[in-house]
């Protein structure tokens, strides 16, 4: 196949922990569309805003691609060294300050499925720094809607809406679909 044709590849998305199916079209080398896969069971051919726009995250002009450091309030770009010595000798100072707990981390989906680094070594890391504060997206959504759904119905209730042995289900001024 010659470098500028179009080729589809199926995969997954992954700026959530659902995973839809997607349909992604590389020309050139370069992600030129996607569309939800319509034979995906969890998302039937339709992807969420931030999966829809997969390909302005990947291309974003304000992503960042290397380390950068702000000096003399301007951010400069430094080596991947001096950035990684820079983060150990800060955590060091503010454990030693304040305490482990004093840091929380947030990061991305992106994060984990590059291969560079997964959810349990980033847990681990922060494990052994003393810090509880590890937070990702499905800190944001996922795990939001789990703990809301276990208050109010006992458990996940998103699961039984499909399940073979449901026959009806009545939510009283509540949509599971809608958290």
């Amino acid at each position: 196949m010659e470098a500028s044709a179009k080729q589809k590849i199926n995969t997954l998305c992954q700026c959530c922990l659902y995973s839809c199916g997607v349909e992604a079209y590389v020309e050139g080398g370069k992600l030129v569309k996607v569309k939800g896969m319509p034979e995906h069971p969890l998302n039937k051919g339709k992807l969420c805003p931030k999966g829809a726009n997969m390909i302005d995250w990947v291309y974003s002009p304000d992503r960042l691609k290397y380390p950068l450091k702000r000096d003399n309030g301007e951010f400069k770009r430094i080596s991947w060294d001096e950035a990684l010595d820079t983060i150990a000798l800060k955590l060091k100072k503010i454990k030693e300050e304040h305490g482990a707990k004093a840091v929380a981390a947030l990061f991305g989906m992106v994060f984990f499925v590059q291969g560079r680094i997964s959810k349990e070594l980033m847990q681990r890391f922060w494990d052994v720094y003393g810090s509880p504060n590890i937070f990702s997206t499905d800190s944001m959504c996922y795990r939001v809607r789990c703990a809301a759904q276990a208050i109010t119905f006992g458990g996940r209730a998103v699961p039984d809406l499909e399940a073979a042995n449901s026959n009806c289900l009545v939510f009283w001024g509540h949509n599971p679909h809608e958290l």
